[in-house]
């Protein structure tokens, strides 16, 4: 009778431990369903908050500030843009002034293309640009820095840096 009492015994503990791990997998199960309901929550509720920054954004600040965050947040314009552009072809361009600090249409007809140094850090680019719709092009130059990512019209009345009007 021993030996079938201790076979009990073992078998009733293994239960014990199957039933216990069969019960922590089916609340680990819960917890990440949980889990996963709440992250979506999350993200619905950032995609709201950035709906409502956008809308806050737009009311506070002025036209000017708006025109200079669209203006940084284009990319930079680089020599490669105008690299395999052919000579006499437009761009439009959009030139930040610092004093008075505003930011301009500009017109620039391309000539060419040159680097300044052996690795082709700097480029200039020499053409015709003119200040949004004015009659006339005046000679100008882009200078570009590569490992600052800024191009510079140089040239014209007014003065400063200019990305890819889109």
């Amino acid at each position: 009778m021993g030996d079938i009492g201790q076979w009990v015994l073992i078998g009733i503990v293994l239960l014990a431990i199957y039933l216990g791990a069969k019960r922590l997998d089916e609340l680990q199960d819960k917890h990440e369903s949980e889990l996963s309901r709440l992250r979506d929550e999350i993200n619905n509720l950032r995609d709201m908050l950035a709906e409502v920054a956008s809308g806050v954004e737009r009311v506070a600040y002025t036209p000017d500030e708006q025109a200079r965050r669209r203006f940084d947040s284009l990319p930079p314009l680089l020599p490669e843009s105008l690299a395999s552009c052919d000579s006499g072809q437009e761009f439009s361009l959009l030139l930040h002034t610092v004093i008075p600090d505003r930011i301009m249409p500009v017109k620039y007809r391309h000539r060419e293309l040159t680097f300044r140094s052996p690795d082709q850090k700097d480029a200039v680019a020499y053409g015709e640009a003119k200040l949004g719709e004015s009659a006339e092009y005046s000679e100008a130059r882009i200078l570009f820095s590569r490992p600052n990512k800024t191009a510079t019209l140089r040239g014209l009345a007014d003065e400063g840096h200019v990305k890819e009007g889109r």
